[in-house]
């Protein structure tokens, strides 16, 4: 996705970056071999930048491409640095949350999913929040990571957030997390299908008041909120491409 990426550099825009992809040239070797006649200026820049470019992706250097690309195209370095990526929700005791209201944190990694509960074992978060390059949420911006970050938690330095409910409004898709997953077809275990974020609240009260079904039920309820986000990922990743150029850009 980096290697189709153009507005990162100085002086262009989306609508240069759509024409370039007009012509064919969905990656940064194809505009060096066959650079395109655009305006001189604009083609002497990219073929000045794309080297350092090059070299920054080859590197994994993410924050490169976080310095140069506007906050809402994120997402295109998160296509090609996933297997770096944690997706991550959390759970609160109250509906309106302060910073002591953090019960569960799920992290997915696309391998494992990792929960973390309060009076049992939150205190091993921060360590494996700070491993955590790129962090993917959905509302985070607003919420979750507002929420960390007041109980104390590091993020580590230069992470890359992707907030995937901006990228749903982009498309068109709105309801929340649950509406999305209902769009795309996303399906959720009987035991937590329909529920949702006050419920959640509910089962924690009912898990200290000795309930023992109701963090199990709760654990289970995290584990899809966390573990759908990089489901959800996948399905709007090929129409941000498309919305982004406008063409389907095979290899990409």
């Amino acid at each position: 996705m980096l290697c189709a990426t153009y507005i990162h550099i100085g002086s262009i825009g989306t609508r240069t970056e759509r024409a370039i992809h007009r012509r064919g040239l969905c990656r940064w070797e194809e505009f060096e071999r066959n650079a395109p006649r655009i305006d001189s200026f604009r083609r002497r820049r990219i073929l000045e930048a794309l080297p350092r470019s090059l070299e920054a992706r080859r590197r994994g250097d993410l924050a490169y491409f976080a310095r140069r690309l506007p906050v809402a195209e994120h997402w295109r370095i998160l296509a090609d640095f996933e297997r770096i990526a944690a997706f991550l929700d959390i759970e609160t005791s109250d509906a309106r949350p302060g910073p002591d209201a953090l019960t569960v944190v799920g992290l997915f990694d696309g391998r494992c999913c990792s929960q973390f509960v309060a009076g049992r074992d939150m205190e091993a978060l921060p360590h494996v929040m700070e491993r955590s390059r790129i962090l993917v949420t959905y509302n985070g911006a607003r919420f979750d990571l507002p929420l960390l970050r007041a109980c104390g938690l590091p993020f580590a330095p230069g992470v890359v957030h992707v907030d995937l409910m901006h990228l749903c409004h982009r498309l068109g898709i709105k309801g929340g997390l649950k509406g999305a997953e209902r769009r795309l077809g996303i399906r959720r275990p009987p035991e937590v299908a329909g529920m949702d974020g006050y419920q959640a609240v509910l089962l924690w009260r009912r898990h200290l008041n000795g309930d023992r079904r109701a963090l199990p039920r709760l654990l289970l309820y995290n584990r899809c909120d966390t573990v759908n986000l990089m489901t959800l990922w996948r399905l709007l990743l090929p129409r941000l491409v498309r919305d982004a150029f406008g063409v389907p850009c095979d290899g990409v």
